[in-house]
């Protein structure tokens, strides 16, 4: 038996195998022919629905298988599982359908990178790109509010970079004093004053408590006076937010926008009903009154606003090293990966 006869019996095989290629109906080939006339599979494609998404968005994919004779047909998910489905920034599905990380740093670089491939042959696969989109970023990110026992402070940093998809990048961390570090991104379209609101408001004092209601007159008396109600409490100071902007990109502060101010002052409490006059008696004449209600309490003061944003600026070569991202090493890898890139564009 010679080698090309044992080579074309092994690609037959391939097509038909179960552990090969998908089966396919033959009403599903472009070409008309029956799963006999087929031969190996040859070639994979994938088609996203979209070009571009954000992070934390799924997508959504087919995939074409295109065989010997040339036919395409499109994967069914139940074919998957025999192929191999690996991502970069993404994770695939048994379905097919891919999750994205939700951190737009680690998607800067790499985009969200999709690869299928034959499990019996990883040569035969196929590669896509899906650009990471910065368009679903929330507008503002809230900080815990300023209360008595908790003031808020935070820092915003901002750096530029060089990207692979736009012609540059603001990656802007919000860095609360007490709290999990939030990473954005902003591409150019998005590049315009106050892009980016990082609220940090003092806490709204409480309402004053109500008065007590007058108790009721007995026979022939009077009724007794509601109490005031309890002043509000006053709110508190807004927090305190500050900026850390890369030197060579002093315009990077026009993108932020603080908003800190004070907590309104409580509703003062609301005054104590009078008590109802009591009831005449066939004994004797008389006219009793309804006692006096309760004034309301006097509204609270409003906080005052936090400190106005100070900004400190820092080298590009040093700006990210104080940062708290700085020392995790996803985060860092791929902040380093943004600096070569941006060096070498330079």
């Amino acid at each position: 038996m010679n080698k090309a006869f044992i080579r074309s019996a092994a690609l037959v095989c391939l097509a038909g195998c179960a552990a090969g290629a998908p089966h396919v109906s033959p009403a599903t080939s472009s070409s008309g022919k029956g799963a006999a006339d087929r031969r190996e599979v040859r070639d994979l494609a994938i088609i996203p629905a979209a070009k571009s998404v954000c992070p934390g968005q799924p997508i959504t994919v087919r995939y074409q298988a295109v065989l010997g004779d040339g036919s395409r047909v499109d994967l069914t998910s139940s074919d998957l599982s025999r192929f191999t489905l690996r991502g970069i920034a993404a994770e695939p599905s048994a379905t097919g359908s891919w999750s994205t990380n939700a951190n737009p740093l680690e998607s800067a670089v790499s985009g969200f990178r999709l690869s299928i491939s034959l499990a019996t042959d990883p040569g035969v696969h196929a590669d896509t790109v899906i650009i990471p989109s910065y368009a679903c970023q929330r507008p503002a990110i809230g900080l815990p509010v300023s209360d008595r026992f908790n003031d808020t402070k935070a820092k915003v940093r901002l750096g530029v970079f060089a990207s692979p998809f736009y012609d540059s990048i603001a990656v802007a961390v919000v860095e609360p004093e007490a709290g999990v570090p939030i990473t954005m991104i902003i591409d150019p379209s998005h590049m315009r004053a106050r892009a980016l609101v990082v609220s940090a408001p003092g806490k709204a004092g409480a309402a004053g408590g109500a008065g007590n209601p007058g108790n009721d007159g007995g026979p022939c008396e009077n009724g007794g006076d509601g109490t005031d109600g309890d002043p509000g409490e006053a709110g508190q100071r807004g927090g305190q937010v500050d900026l850390v902007i890369q030197a060579e990109a002093a315009w990077l502060e026009s993108l932020v926008a603080v908003m800190n101010s004070g907590g309104h002052g409580g509703a003062g409490g609301r005054g104590g009903r009078a008590g109802r006059p009591g009831g005449r008696t066939s004994e004797a004449t008389c006219a009793p009154k309804a006692g006096r209600p309760g004034r309301a309490g006097q509204p609270g003061t409003d906080g005052s606003s936090g400190p106005y944003p100070k900004t400190t600026k820092e080298p590009g070569a040093l700006l990210w090293h104080g940062s708290p991202i700085w020392f995790d090493s996803a985060a860092r890898a791929n902040l380093e990966q943004l600096i070569e890139l941006s060096a070498r564009r330079k």
